[in-house]
């Protein structure tokens, strides 16, 4: 019974050592200039790039890790609002199509596929990916930046948007007549254990497998 115990303790050890994971990426960011989200009537949407101040680029990341913090960046793609349901004073929709997601580090760009999933009006407000599905994939960065780096190592991750019309505005309308305004948003990256990492916990999980069985 000793002997089974302490495998026991020593496969659990194991594997919490080997379950550890980088804290993920996260920060804030919103539109620059006059850039805006653009409903266009016919019921799709995609996001314009200020002409103003930092003319070119549509989004500034705010608060987060200190070398992404200034950081400038875009949203491109067209994405369609799909049947809406309506239900308590807030109406969703699944959305479908697909752009890019791209951060500017000066000198490289970092790039990542991105899908809204769906959005969701209540009130004055609106969210994209009101669920927090993963809907960044597809990384690629050959800069030097660390937290981009990170968010690279990372692999995937969730991104949200907000923004609001005062006076509110249905998602109906919105899809039917259209409209444009600032927007914010937030990302959190997901951490995916490296493939070496997964087998060392297969083994522990192995381990505790075959610990000899207490004999009654």
């Amino acid at each position: 019974m000793r002997k089974g115990l302490l495998l026991t303790t020593f496969c659990l050890a194991f594997i919490s050592s080997q379950a550890v994971l980088a804290d993920p990426v996260s920060f804030n960011f919103s539109s620059v200039g006059n850039a805006q989200i653009v409903f266009d009537g016919s019921g799709g949407f995609h996001f314009v790039n200020s002409t103003s101040t930092s003319a070119g680029y549509g989004f500034q990341i705010g608060l987060g890790p200190a070398s992404l913090t200034g950081l400038l960046g875009e949203i491109t793609g067209n994405y369609s609002v799909g049947a809406i349901l309506s239900s308590g004073g807030t109406d969703t929709a699944t959305v479908t199509g697909s752009g890019l997601f791209r951060i500017y580090d000066g000198a490289q760009w970092f790039t990542a596929d991105v899908q809204w999933v769906n959005i969701s009006t209540t009130g004055t407000g609106s969210t994209l990916n009101s669920t927090a599905t993963v809907n960044l994939l597809n990384f690629s960065y050959s800069g030097s930046n660390a937290g981009l780096l990170q968010l690279l190592g990372d692999g995937s991750g969730v991104v949200t948007i907000t923004f609001q019309f005062n006076p509110a505005r249905t998602l109906a309308t919105l899809k039917a007549e259209g409209g444009s305004n600032s927007y914010s948003g937030a990302v959190a990256s997901v951490p995916v254990p490296e493939p070496g990492t997964l087998v060392l916990l297969l083994l522990g999980l192995g381990c505790l497998a075959i610990r000899p069985r207490q004999r009654l």
